[in-house]
């Protein structure tokens, strides 16, 4: 490896001093950060709907809203007795069809 790139990445990890060969940007140590005097990072919210307000819900809280299991949901959703929405790889559902869903009788067993 020529000279000048083995200095050049010596002096990134601090192998050896900066000499001659570095060039003046690199010869510049940078003082270290402490971390201790940042303040701390925010993590992001979530923003909390109420059930009600929600146009569209999750597999898992949809299928709580009905009481029944995701697989049983998954079913109705197989047998387009409810509709999906897809955003990306998320599966919706609709709180409007769970309503719909919930108003009619259903006599027939969910698998058969």
């Amino acid at each position: 490896m020529p000279k000048k790139y083995w200095t050049r990445h010596a002096l990134r990890f601090n192998l050896v001093q900066p000499s001659r060969y570095a060039p003046a940007v690199i010869r510049q140590r940078r003082m270290p950060v402490s971390f201790e005097s940042l303040p701390p990072k925010k993590k992001p919210q979530r923003a909390h709907v109420n059930t009600d307000e929600k146009l569209l819900v999750g597999r898992g809280e949809a299928a709580q809203m009905l009481s029944i299991s995701e697989r049983a949901l998954d079913y109705l959703v197989a047998h387009k007795q409810l509709t999906t929405r897809r955003i990306g790889s998320r599966v919706l559902i609709p709180t409007a069809d769970l309503r719909r869903f919930t108003r009619s009788d259903h006599p027939e067993r969910l698998a058969s």
